[in-house]
């Protein structure tokens, strides 16, 4: 098995340069426990399923200490330089019994319901606390987002009822990063308020390479894809923001395509092979950015959202106090919260007005193309926060190209 894993739902291409998240690492030790615990079984490999329903068979190490049924699974970051790279990840599954008091647990663990069975996730050493609001997961939580959480409901669910159990289980998984706490002084996580290790993360499961070429490459066959389907497309950022416009807009998967960071090529590719009508949709982390003209969003290149945000504020003649309040905010997320209670939430429609202004110029000045453009700001609850005037009319491009 190349890299410990394969995935029979990747291109040879993607099988060659992707990598898995440490959340799918996270959930394949996590699963292996829990099957060695319930069949006495000890897996080499194990099946697991991303929140897409992507299969992603992990190699798995069995390491058992002071009687404990420790699994671990080493972090692949393909072609994508990562300081999580081959980083050893571990997680040990406690059936009807609570996880032992010596295993330096720390932080409320997280807490969920799999057909029936209760569920708890503690973090151990070298997994992050997160200590700050304004994050995906709450504060004095584990640093384990959505997305992995999400792998491991579908992972465990496939196992029990594989095994045809109907008695009740309580299910208490312990995970720890080997060396996390060390690696995690490289990264975001102190800034974002994550204390005491690394995050688990991953939307997809996968790893995408960084190599840019090949990856604007493989985006823009997604592109063209989508382009002779229709003649309208709805440009996101990611898994999360392609999820939440498809949940939030109603529109068919096949008219969707994940520019990640890259909004300038994707949507001069979109614009110059004739594409009509544009939505582009996205949290305000990533989408903000686009306001000031910035056309590359990843944060090495630029990291204006904050700033572009108080502008904005200044020019709805803001008072002081919420403008002091946005620049102490620690995330764009804990700024949404803030907007929203002190009634300056209109922020996000003047915003999108003003980046589909950007992007009009743009395709008019490069191209002398008068594409039709709406912006649309959603958050991480999948709810819209603001948009351009025209988003309702546009919709009724994709209603008409999918009649």
């Amino acid at each position: 098995m190349a890299r410990g894993w394969q995935s029979s739902d990747l291109t040879d291409r993607e099988q060659q340069s992707f990598g898995i998240t440490t959340g799918s690492c996270f959930c394949a030790a996590a699963c292996a426990s829990l099957y060695y615990k319930l069949s006495s079984l000890v897996a080499q490999s194990i099946e697991i399923l991303t929140p897409q329903e992507k299969s992603i068979l992990v190699d798995v190490n069995f390491n058992p200490k002071d009687g404990l049924a420790w699994f671990e699974a080493v972090k692949d970051s393909g072609d994508d330089p990562d300081i999580t790279d081959k980083s050893l990840i571990r997680a040990c599954c406690f059936v009807n019994e609570a996880p032992q008091k010596d295993l330096h647990l720390k932080a409320r663990p997280l807490s969920f319901e799999i057909d029936g069975h209760q569920v708890y996730i503690y973090a151990s050493d070298g997994v992050g606390e997160v200590s700050l609001a304004g994050l995906k997961v709450e504060q004095g939580y584990p640093a384990i987002n959505p997305g992995p959480q999400e792998m491991l409901i579908k992972s465990v669910q496939k196992i029990l009822r594989e095994l045809e159990l109907e008695v009740f289980l309580e299910l208490n998984f312990v995970v720890q990063i080997v060396d996390g706490e060390r690696l995690a002084e490289q990264t975001f996580n102190p800034k974002l308020g994550i204390t005491g290790g690394l995050s688990i993360l991953g939307t997809t499961g996968f790893v995408r390479p960084l190599s840019e070429e090949a990856w604007i490459d493989s985006i823009f066959e997604e592109l063209h894809v989508a382009q002779a389907f229709s003649n309208a497309v709805v440009l996101t950022f990611g898994g999360s923001s392609e999820k939440a416009a498809q949940h939030c807009l109603h529109i068919h998967s096949r008219h969707l395509v994940q520019m990640n960071n890259f909004v300038g090529r994707v949507f001069d590719e979109a614009v110059s092979k004739g594409t009509k009508h544009i939505i582009v949709s996205g949290q305000p982390a990533k989408l903000t950015k686009l306001a000031g003209a910035i056309m590359n969003t990843n944060s090495k290149e630029s990291d204006a959202k904050k700033e572009i945000i108080l502008a904005e504020l200044a020019r709805m003649h803001a008072p002081y106090e919420l403008i002091d309040n946005i620049n102490q905010a620690n995330t764009i997320k804990s700024c949404v919260e803030i907007l929203a209670k002190s009634g300056y939430d209109e922020i996000w429609s003047r915003l999108a007005e003003r980046i589909k202004a950007v992007l009009a110029t743009r395709a008019q000045k490069y191209f002398k193309s008068s594409v039709d453009i709406a912006v649309v700001f959603i958050d991480s609850e999948q709810v819209i926060l603001g948009a351009s005037q025209n988003l309702e009319p546009m919709l009724e491009e994709f209603v008409l190209d999918e009649a």
